[in-house]
């Protein structure tokens, strides 16, 4: 059985081993020091899983190494570390190519993943490249896999990840909006969480020939839909988060702080 080892053990890491153990995945897991109090949480509750005192020992004990530091933090963490070609190294390292994981961890299969918050729930896309059995095996149930065909489809991919946070922020002023008018914010709460879950589900239930059309199917012409629609597409709307996307996408890895 495949040792599991965790270079970086932040929000991401804990979501994949939360998930991981979410789903009866029992493979050994062993974790580096830091972040401190998240690795020592996570070996007192979950099984199987166990703090070690260096990145090196975890190195030393694992089949499978998950890299999960900040951009900035790559090449001093991984400087002198023993890894070995038998080995299978996954980083979680935002924008960071294959050729500069190569130059600092000479030998394993490397493998590039996204996974994001959700996947400790076993939900949400959990996109790699390339194609990799052990990872495809491992990870099966834990989301909706993409494989990505090439690294510029990855970056492309991990911009349009950088969403998450203006969602919410976006969910975050309805929910305002409603509560001014008098609205009880658990009540708008509930109402705007539901109507963006149900959208989601019609979004992800529908064909990808046939999504084109929700937007008519949504709106009745001189209606509050259409007109708000209208409304946001004369400001520009809709064509500010591809413009942030291309701005992310053009950030070299050692600015990146999350």
């Amino acid at each position: 059985m495949m040792r599991l080892g965790f270079i970086g053990v932040g929000t991401i890491a804990e979501a994949v081993i939360t998930g991981l153990r979410h789903k009866g995945v029992d493979n050994p897991i062993l974790l580096s020091p830091r972040s401190e109090a998240r690795s020592r949480r996570l070996s007192q509750t979950l099984s199987d899983v166990s703090r070690l005192g260096s990145n090196a020992e975890v190195v030393e004990a694992s089949d499978v190494v998950f890299l999960g530091m900040l951009p900035p933090q790559l090449a001093p963490v991984l400087a002198g570390l023993p890894f070995r070609p038998a080995q299978l190294v996954v980083s979680f390292v935002a924008n960071t190519p294959m050729a500069r994981l190569a130059e600092l961890v000479p030998g394993p299969d490397l493998v590039r993943m996204i996974p994001l918050p959700p996947i400790a729930r076993a939900r949400g896309p959990l996109v790699y490249y390339p194609q990799n059995q052990a990872i495809a095996a491992l990870f099966a149930g834990l989301g909706e896999p993409i494989v990505a065909r090439s690294e510029a489809e990855l970056g492309a991919i991990t911009a349009s990840s950088a969403f998450m946070s203006s969602y919410f922020a976006l969910q975050n002023k309805l929910i305002e909006h409603l509560t001014a008018t008098g609205v009880p914010p658990d009540q708008a709460q509930a109402y705007l969480g539901s109507l963006l879950l149900a959208l989601s589900e019609t979004a992800v239930m529908t064909p990808g020939a046939e999504r084109a059309h929700l937007v008519v199917e949504h709106e009745t012409p001189g209606g509050l839909n259409q007109r708000v629609r209208r409304h946001l597409e004369g400001q520009g709307w809709f064509d500010v988060p591809a413009q942030a996307f291309q701005t992310v996408r053009q950030l070299p890895p050692e600015t990146l702080e999350n």
